[in-house]
């Protein structure tokens, strides 16, 4: 593939006063039509050429017919003081997947140009963080990145075997099937589409018909049903900022809330099955300060580098979202090895040398073997803290039998 052609030269949006550019006469509106003999194609190379001494600059300017040299003095690294207007002078490349998950093609009809443009540049990455497939890349790319050291690039890639792409649905449902083997559970799907993860500034609309999206009623029917046919004594969900704030973690909090409130009420979902009262319900605690700190000591205790330590010299607290009492520790260590195989089964989404494993189970066992809860609602007699999840409720079954 040839070098992308540049349509667009740089145009000078701004001179800082007393700069070089001001100095040599450059004014906003110039378009910068080379700089010693060259045409930068986007701002990465326009930084790099900006940063030699003495430039050669060949000017277009409003009101004359022909442009025009102009030499700038200066020293090598000092900076030229002229803003440019865009970050790519050739054309943005863009994605040519047609990957049913993405967030463009779910985009409902009308909304703003800008945000259905599927970009997938490197350089955008490299500049703003925006995650590329790299689908469009080029071995001339690759030298360009090495070259003038332009990381990091963020990718986004679910897998890079062409079945798995091709089917990937399936794949991911085959996965979850692999872990529910492993842990031995019943797991069922409700039939909502993901919302995914939003990211941006301003954040982009979710998806049309997505999960996050469903009214609450037609979101938590599905769940009330469950509830009613698998009588479930324990529930645990998210909490209302949904451990992170997912917006598929919020909805199940939402839906997870409603259902437990309404599936023993018979004049609530009455299409749904019998009623049914669960006993009580939890929230995650999963990753909070004390349990990271704990893990981060012990760790270097042993002498070895922990993973947690710029985590939590940044943590602050929201006083939005207070962390949550933790009145449940269950001890679990034994079956830690279990927890990670089921995990590890969705080998498209977890990296086994990734951060979910960065703490080795041993040192989980020592200075933290419990997994950690909030209880949210009870409708039995318990005291905290507790140290299981049914506590409170085998004595309630118990006295009912009799």
């Amino acid at each position: 593939m040839s070098v992308p052609r540049v349509t667009t030269a740089p145009r000078v949006v701004a001179v800082s006063e007393a700069s070089p550019a001001d100095r040599s006469g450059l004014m906003p509106g110039d378009e910068l039509l080379s700089l010693n003999g060259r045409s930068p194609r986007d701002v990465i190379e326009y930084s790099l050429l900006v940063d030699e001494a003495d430039l050669d600059l060949v000017v277009k300017r409003r009101g004359r017919t022909e442009p025009f040299p102009l030499a700038v003095h200066k020293e090598q690294g000092e900076p030229l003081g002229a803003e440019v207007s865009s970050a790519v002078f050739d054309r943005v490349r863009t994605c040519d997947n047609h990957c049913e998950f993405c967030f463009i093609h779910q985009l409902p009809k009308g909304m703003r140009r800008s945000l259905s443009l599927k970009d997938d540049d490197y350089r955008l990455s490299f500049l703003y963080g925006n995650f590329t497939t790299l689908t469009r890349f080029t071995e001339m790319d690759l030298e360009r990145v090495l070259t003038e050291r332009l990381s990091p690039l963020f990718v986004s890639i679910h897998a890079t075997d062409p079945d798995i792409r091709a089917n990937l649905p399936a794949v991911r449902r085959a996965e979850m099937a692999r872990a529910r083997e492993i842990l031995g559970v019943r797991q069922q799907f409700l039939g909502f589409v993901d919302s995914g993860l939003p990211e941006g500034d301003p954040l982009p609309p979710l998806p049309d018909g997505c999960f996050a999206l469903q009214p609450l009623e037609t979101a938590a029917a599905p769940l009330v049903r469950l509830v009613r046919e698998f009588r479930p004594h324990v529930i645990i969900t998210y909490d209302e900022n949904g451990g992170y704030p997912h917006p598929d973690h919020v909805k199940c909090h939402e839906v997870t809330i409603e259902a437990f409130e309404a599936a023993a009420d018979p004049d609530r979902y009455p299409d749904c099955g019998e009623p049914w009262q669960p006993a009580k319900l939890y929230y995650f605690a999963t990753f909070h300060r004390a349990r990271l700190t704990a893990l981060h000591e012990e760790l270097l205790r042993r002498g070895l580098e922990s993973p947690f330590g710029d985590r939590l010299n940044e943590w602050v607290d929201n006083p939005d979202h207070p962390p949550l009492q933790i009145t449940t520790r269950v001890t679990c260590d034994d079956f830690f090895e279990i927890r990670d195989q089921a995990l590890l089964a969705h080998a498209t989404q977890i990296d086994p040398e990734g951060g979910w494993f960065a703490c080795p189970r041993e040192v989980q066992r020592v200075a933290w073997p419990t997994e950690d809860f909030h209880l949210a609602r009870s409708v039995v007699d318990t005291e905290v803290p507790e140290e299981d999840l049914f506590a409170g409720v085998r004595d309630s079954v118990r006295w009912v039998s009799r």
